[in-house]
């Protein structure tokens, strides 16, 4: 509870919250709820967490580059980071690269 406290007045109390906390996904959707960014300093648990990146990906999908190299393969997800980016060139670009080989090679990505 403390954490969650914390988290609302700042979510990146995330980097100071423990392992597990970082891999707790109330927590990690609370901080990410409040500030995208602090999908960053999420454990890798919520990095391959696919309600987590889905919902962190709306927001910024420039954090397509901590996600998990799974769903990094998965191709709902990185449509949707593809989608959110697609504003900026430069970004959807960064996001393509990316996405895994498979993903990339696939002539209807």
């Amino acid at each position: 509870e403390v954490v969650l406290a914390a988290i609302q007045t700042g979510p990146m109390a995330l980097h100071y919250a423990s392992e597990a906390l970082r891999n707790d996904r109330e927590v990690v959707l609370a901080a990410i709820k409040r500030d995208p960014l602090a999908f960053r300093l999420a454990g890798e648990l919520c990095r391959s967490d696919k309600e987590i990146v889905w919902e962190t990906l709306g927001q910024k999908p420039i954090m397509f580059r901590h996600v998990s190299e799974a769903l990094r393969d998965d191709r709902e997800i990185a449509d949707r980071a593809l989608a959110r980016a697609s504003e900026f060139p430069r970004l959807a670009s960064f996001v393509l690269g990316l996405a895994s080989d498979r993903l990339r090679q696939d002539k209807d990505f």
